[in-house]
């Protein structure tokens, strides 16, 4: 269900570009390095849960991490089309700020739509909303 899909995604996108801040900030070198790890997150059961919870590639997870932000470029169905929809999101302090931009299938303007508050769920299913 879509109505599902978009906040799971959403906040899958925050976390992952959270926890990248946090390894970038930290100048951390090598992610094998769990007390380098430790000194990022805040302490050494932040590395056992993040390790516990990327699984056994977790190493590869995080060389990733440090390499890319996440920008998450969907594809919703609507009636059996897929229609192109852009979404962005950052987080400035407390505040989440999420953009989407849906490009109509048969061409013309794109509708665009903008959210901003601190809970990435209700957020995102707002940003939805005015999109659909």
């Amino acid at each position: 269900d879509i109505d599902d899909l978009v906040p799971i995604l959403t906040s899958y996108q925050i976390e992952w570009n959270k926890l990248r801040e946090k390894l970038l900030g930290t100048h951390i070198l090598d992610v094998t390095d769990d007390a380098q790890l430790a000194q990022a997150l805040g302490d050494e059961a932040a590395v056992i849960r993040l390790r516990g919870a990327l699984g056994p590639r977790s190493n590869d997870i995080l060389r990733d991490i440090q390499a890319h932000d996440c920008d998450l470029f969907l594809r919703l169905l609507d009636g059996g089309c897929h229609t192109p929809v852009g979404v962005y999101s950052s987080i400035s302090g407390e505040e989440i700020l999420l953009k989407a931009r849906v490009f109509p299938e048969a061409g013309g303007t794109p509708t665009s739509g903008e959210a901003r508050g601190t809970d990435p769920f209700t957020l995102a299913l707002e940003l939805f909303n005015s999109l659909s």
